[in-house]
């Protein structure tokens, strides 16, 4: 069975989720290449990834208006979550084992709930399978908010991988299928121009 990208995220433009994957999975490469590199500039790219993962996630109510509430919780967080980690570094690194823990759980968990709810709209399985994982996930992680540093980048590096596949994959899917709608599109007026003149 493959997605179904027809009916699901229609009117949100292809390239916004492959620049979203693409970000992503470079941040979750550079976590798990080199976990043990200075807090401070693992802290700051968090930061930025929170940030701008809040803002696609803001834009995407004006894109695609369905669970605006949702989307607008996850920016909200998204975006407060990377200014006060940007505004306190080392303060931030000193909590980042377990409150930092806490969050990711919470983030898990709304996207995986995101994700499911997409699967029942007609998202396909794979929708599906990233929302039980992140469900799981974000479980495993608010069950033990006292994970050591070093496991949360490599949890988070794998994250980020996985959802950078996942958005890059859904970008191409979601392009394919623009690219189908309007061949059909252009198909379609030229027989009715052809219908016209006979």
């Amino acid at each position: 069975m493959v997605p179904n990208f027809n009916q699901s995220n229609k009117h949100i433009p292809w390239w916004i989720v492959l620049l979203q994957g693409i970000f992503a999975l470079i941040i979750g490469s550079l976590l798990l290449v080199n976990p043990t590199a200075a807090k401070d500039a693992i802290v700051k790219l968090l930061a930025l990834y929170f940030v701008i993962g809040g803002i696609f996630q803001l834009v995407g109510i004006f894109i695609e208006p369905s669970m605006w509430g949702w989307k607008l919780a996850g920016g909200i967080l998204g975006i407060l979550a990377g200014m006060v980690i940007f505004e306190h570094p080392i303060w931030s690194s000193i909590l980042v084992p377990s409150l930092f823990v806490i969050f990711l759980g919470v983030d898990a968990l709304i996207i995986g709930v995101i994700s499911l709810v997409q699967t029942f709209k007609g998202g396909g399985w794979l929708a599906g399978i990233i929302g039980v994982i992140s469900i799981l996930i974000g479980i495993a992680l608010l069950g033990t908010p006292y994970i050591t540093s070093w496991r949360l980048t490599y949890l988070y590096g794998m994250i980020g991988v996985a959802g950078g596949f996942f958005a890059i994959y859904s970008a191409l899917k979601l392009r394919t299928a623009e690219s189908i709608k309007a061949a059909k599109n252009t198909n379609v007026v030229k027989g009715k121009k052809k219908s016209k003149k006979s």
